[in-house]
């Protein structure tokens, strides 16, 4: 009767649960008591909203690390004053958009650590120069495409952590060698498809952490014949950390569904 889960099975008539089921009666539920809402470390009284490490207040609304005042948005660890936006950290700025640890300046666009200069673009932790595009540690020079931490050199493709050479696809890690496809770790080989951590034998599908063998469908640690799965024995459904057993279907409003594949 499971659906998705994690670190153990949902009982029958949980629904969705990450690391302990729910208990008849309750929607999605990670560590919740029986009658809670939405609820990750701890349960959310009667009457709360979405909560993370602790519940919010009457009135209040989206909630992480603390309840935000009545007349506040969505706030995480502090409320943000009368008319500010999304915030985070702490409260924007009259006439700020969204921003995190810090309000953004009268005619700055998205900024996490700091605001982002007139002209530019997107930008976390430092400004975009001029004719810069989506760019996170460090501007990317002209000619470049969507970099993170450092730019990708003219004919590269997107690139996180290291440029691509000329030729190949998207990569994070370091590139990936001609015939390759998208690759994060390290490149596949000839033949492959897509690959995490390693690459998959010909006739693989994709594959995460290992291959999957012949006749395997779309697998990360799975065995021969399994379907879609992680950890999953073989004839399981969806699973990530533990099968389900056969039998068991989809689970929504905490009833079992059979699913015909």
């Amino acid at each position: 009767g499971e659906q998705s889960s994690l670190l153990r099975p949902r009982q029958p008539g949980e629904g969705s649960s990450l690391l302990r089921p729910r208990q008849p009666g309750e929607g999605s539920s990670l560590l919740r008591q029986p009658g809670e809402g939405s609820s990750l470390l701890r349960p959310r009284q009667p009457g709360e909203g979405s909560s993370l490490l602790r519940p919010r207040q009457s009135g209040e609304g989206s909630s992480l690390l603390r309840p935000r005042q009545p007349g506040e948005e969505s706030s995480l660890l502090r409320p943000r004053q009368p008319g500010e936006g999304s915030s985070l950290l702490r409260p924007r700025q009259p006439g700020e958009e969204s921003s995190l640890l810090r309000p953004r300046q009268p005619g700055e666009e998205s900024s996490l650590l700091r605001p982002r200069q007139p002209g530019e673009g997107s930008s976390l932790l430092r400004p975009r120069q001029p004719g810069e595009g989506s760019s996170l540690l460090r501007p990317r020079q002209p000619g470049e495409g969507r970099s993170l931490l450092r730019p990708r050199q003219p004919g590269e493709g997107i690139s996180l952590l290291r440029p691509r050479q000329p030729g190949e696809e998207s990569s994070l890690l370091r590139p990936r060698q001609p015939g390759e496809g998208s690759s994060l770790l390290r490149p596949r080989q000839p033949g492959e498809g897509s690959s995490l951590l390693r690459p998959r034998q010909p006739g693989e599908g994709s594959s995460l952490l290992r291959p999957r063998q012949p006749g395997e469908g779309s697998s990360l640690l799975r065995q021969p014949g399994e379907g879609s799965s992680l950890l999953r024995q073989p004839g399981e459904g969806s699973s990530l950390l533990r099968p389900r057993q056969p039998g068991e279907g989809e689970v929504l409003d905490n009833q079992v569904r059979g699913v015909p594949y």
